[in-house]
């Protein structure tokens, strides 16, 4: 958790420049399983100026964390970088600038050089989105930091997303909820299933209360913030067949698949399928005294239809972190919808 929670998805530096070019030196840190080639997992860094990307760089670079698949690891010491984004001639006049971190990486930031002041941005009014998930909202594998899909729906509504999106750890844990709870939102998503699959980690008798508490101690810091529950998108490995998720090599390519078993109705056992049924459930119990409360499939932003954009049968790939991305925006704006709703109150 340490580890993912330290990458620097969503964030980004707003400033205002006339500066042509900024220079940075940074020290990068990444996690990489064993046998994975580094420079398929580059370090991203983009420069935004007025809306529009000037430049990118990516660096195969840094300290690496080689895991194994028992979790071990052993760690390569690497040297800090330094690199130049940039960002078009200004003719002396000041521009709105972001530049986006990696999505995929720690990132300490030891020095910044500029041929003029960066100075704060002003606020331009926008909602906070607040949204935590697993990492198909981490987007671990995205091409880059604003390839993600709540970057891109942030994007598409003008909105500021903070991306609680941890690889691997969407687990309800109580942290996760005090962190949520501490934070200023306007508006806080909770994509929440896939992660309790693929550890098999909880039952239906310790989901209940667990979504409970995690929405109660939310409560605490955001007792008037809508909050949209978003079940679990469809993915096939898992709708009726339970974790662990197990991963198998077919020649070059990594593919996820559950543990099949004999079900019963009654043994509590968790898929994809009985948690979007237990959550709505809960949700809707909760929303009878919580107006502010919504549920949504997560299925709506990404369907059965979607199941081959899921490279390795368990995460989108660019296409379909774009279908996701663009997908949440249109519901967003859809009289109707959970988000629209959320949005509306937000606004």
């Amino acid at each position: 958790m340490e580890w993912v929670a330290n990458q620097t998805t969503g964030v980004h530096l707003d400033f205002v420049t006339s500066a042509d070019a900024i220079q940075f030196d940074v020290m990068i840190t990444r996690n990489l399983s064993v046998g994975i080639d580094s420079s398929e997992r580059r370090s991203t860094f983009v420069a935004v100026v007025d809306g529009v990307e000037t430049d990118r760089v990516a660096l195969d670079e840094g300290h690496r964390l080689w895991v194994r698949e028992d979790k071990s690891h052993t760690e390569e010491p690497g040297a800090a970088s330094r690199f130049s984004l940039r960002l078009g001639p200004s003719a002396g006049s000041e521009r709105r600038v972001v530049i986006w971190l990696p999505h995929n990486s720690w990132v300490e930031i030891r020095g910044m050089r500029a041929s003029a002041p960066l100075l704060p941005a002003p606020s331009r009014g926008e909602l906070t989105w607040l949204h935590h998930g697993s990492s198909i909202s981490h987007g671990t594998n995205a091409a880059g930091p604003q390839e993600t899909w709540p970057a891109i729906a942030a994007a598409g509504l003008g909105v500021d997303v903070i991306n609680l999106g941890f690889n691997g750890q969407a687990l309800l844990d109580p942290f996760t909820a005090r962190s949520i709870r501490d934070t200023a939102a306007d508006v806080i998503t909770l994509k929440i299933g896939i992660n309790l699959v693929n550890g098999d980690s909880m039952r239906a008798r310790t989901l209940i209360p667990a979504i409970h508490g995690f929405l109660d101690t939310i409560r605490e810091g955001h007792p008037h913030t809508p909050i949209v529950f978003i079940s679990p998108i469809a993915c096939p490995i898992h709708e009726d067949i339970p974790g662990p998720t197990v991963v198998i090599e077919e020649g070059t390519t990594e593919l996820c698949f559950g543990t099949p078993r004999a079900l019963d109705e009654n043994d509590g056992v968790l898929t994809l399928r009985r948690i979007r049924a237990l959550a709505e459930r809960a949700i809707g119990q909760r929303a009878t005294s919580d107006s502010r409360l919504f549920y949504m499939d997560g299925r709506d932003l990404f369907t059965e239809h979607d199941a081959h954009l899921l490279y390795d049968n368990l995460h989108p790939d660019g296409d379909g972190y774009r279908l996701m991305g663009e997908r949440f925006a249109a519901l967003a704006r859809t009289t109707g919808s959970a988000l629209a709703a959320a949005f509306e109150i937000a606004s």
